[in-house]
Order: structure tokens, then C-alpha cells, then sequence
């Protein structure tokens, strides 16, 4: 993606342009050369081409000083990656990506931009990192790619069919009263489903007998079992497990798997993130 239009505006900029980018053909490989003869040029480029409307989604020059302007513009193997491109590179090192990161996880769903049932379902019977870069293209703003990767074959992500796992709420002032909220919000909405919203990003979260009521029992330290156990004792045709996870599971994915406002931890390190 173009941040900054660096097309010469006339001969003598054009002149400027073609020296800063060819001058100096042993020593182009040398940062401290590069910075030196390269910052000058490049911050003509950006102030002479009103590159400060696109600043509040590119401002690595601003931010990082020259650091940020040689990774951004002089790096010699910089290059632009879509995101099946990322999957690709990551395989041919032999790891996996584990997922983007909270701020920029929701852009890459289809479910963000689209509404259409019959788009989406075509969308999603594309592959994963087909999904991502459609998706990426779509929304048009991503700037970087930014995730966690691991070692190929390794699955590294907590999951609702372990019951050993503790599912909290991120720890933050008013993490508690968020939970309490949450739950009577969702109480109250008989079957309209209820909006999310965090950083900026919302979400539909969907009402439901036996949803509601994990919702209520989650404070940080019952494990996935102990609530099930719970909702069980508080509805009267004991449903299993499955089901119950199974009408969760929407809203779960919604919450942590989007937005990381609802977490995964086992019982053994759960005291880590609750203290």
C-alpha cells in the first residue's frame, strides 16, 4: 500500500528525487549512509506531497525519528506483503500464525464488512488466508501486518472444550463492573442481540438461556467445568456440556476471539493474571 505519493511535481523535484534515490552505489547498503544523505530527501517528499493526510494511519517517521523513516522508506528489502503472501512466507520457515493482534484481528474477518448472507458464505468457503486478504483489500487501511506466530504443528490457543481452562476478563480497572454490566445487559435484551463495543470495534452479542448463564458465573476464578456444573443446576432439562457450549461458543468468539475481552487461562497460571 502507498502512504506517501513521491511523483515529481516538476524537473527540478524530479532531479532531487532521482539523487536521493541512486547516489552512492557502494555505500547504499550502510544505515548511518543511508539515514545521512537519505532523511533530507525523504522528508522533502513527505512535507512537499501532504503526506500529513494519511498520518494518522502511517506515522512510523513521526514516532520512531530516523529509525522509523529508514525501515519505513530506505530498507533495502522492504517489500509489501498481502496477507495469504504472510501464511506463505510463515510455512516456508516452518511456523504457523497463532493470530493477528486484538487491534487489527476484526479487519480480517469477513463478518466485519459483510453483511450479505450469501457473500459471506461464499467468502468463507475460501481458505484462511484467502478470507484475510480479500478481507484485507476490502477494508483498505491496513498499513502492517501484525500477529504471533509459532512453530509449525504447534497449536498454541486455549479452547472452550478444555474445562480445565479459566475464563476472566481481561485484567484492567473495572474489569469486574464490566462483567456485572455485561450480564444484565444480555439479561435484559430478551432475544435482540446486544453491541460490544471496544476500541473503537463492536460486536453483536447474542442473548440466550443457558449463554446468560455462564456469562453470570464467570468472575476470574471457576474453571469452564465448574460453571457448566452451575448452569446445569440452574436450569431444569440439564442440558449437556456441548449444548451449552455450543450457544456460548458465538458469543465467546466474538469477546476473545475478535476483541481479547474474554480470556483463556488454565487453572495452574490463572492466579498470574488475576493478582
Amino acid at each position: 500500500m502507498t502512504v506517501v505519493d513521491s511523483r515529481p511535481k516538476n524537473n527540478r523535484q524530479e532531479k532531487r528525487a532521482r539523487d536521493f534515490k541512486f547516489s552512492g552505489s557502494d555505500s547504499d547498503t550502510d544505515l548511518r549512509y543511508k539515514l545521512r544523505t537519505g532523511a533530507p530527501g525523504v522528508f522533502h517528499v513527505i512535507i512537499d506531497r501532504h503526506a500529513n493526510r494519511s498520518e494518522d494511519i502511517f506515522d512510523d517517521h513521526i514516532r520512531y525519528g530516523r529509525a522509523g523513516i529508514y525501515d519505513a522508506y530506505l530498507h533495502s528489502r522492504d517489500r509489501a506483503y498481502t496477507a495469504e503472501q504472510v501464511h506463505e512466507f510463515l510455512a516456508s520457515a516452518g511456523m504457523n500464525m497463532a493470530t493477528y493482534i486484538p487491534q487489527r484481528r476484526f479487519y480480517y474477518r469477513p463478518e466485519s464488512l459483510i453483511h450479505d448472507p450469501d457473500l459471506l458464505a461464499e467468502i468463507r468457503r475460501q481458505p484462511l488466508p484467502r478470507q484475510e486478504t480479500i478481507m484485507e483489500l476490502m477494508w483498505g487501511g491496513i498499513v502492517k501486518h501484525e500477529f504471533w506466530a509459532v512453530p509449525a504443528g504447534r497449536d498454541t490457543r486455549a479452547r472452550l472444550d478444555d474445562l480445565e481452562n479459566v475464563p476472566y476478563y481481561p485484567p484492567a480497572k473495572g474489569s469486574e463492573m464490566i462483567g456485572r454490566q455485561l450480564t444484565t445487559a444480555l439479561e435484559q435484551a430478551g432475544d435482540q442481540p446486544i453491541t460490544f463495543t471496544a476500541a473503537k470495534l463492536k460486536v453483536p452479542l447474542h442473548p440466550g438461556r443457558l449463554s446468560n448463564l455462564v456469562f453470570k458465573y464467570i468472575d476470574g476464578r471457576r474453571t469452564l467445568g465448574e460453571i457448566l456444573d452451575l448452569v446445569r443446576q440452574g436450569v431444569s432439562d440439564h442440558p449437556t456440556n456441548k449444548e451449552i457450549l455450543a450457544e456460548f461458543q458465538p458469543n465467546y468468539d466474538a469477546l476473545g476471539g475478535l476483541l481479547d475481552q474474554l480470556l483463556l487461562a488454565h487453572k495452574s497460571v490463572v492466579a498470574f493474571y488475576r493478582d
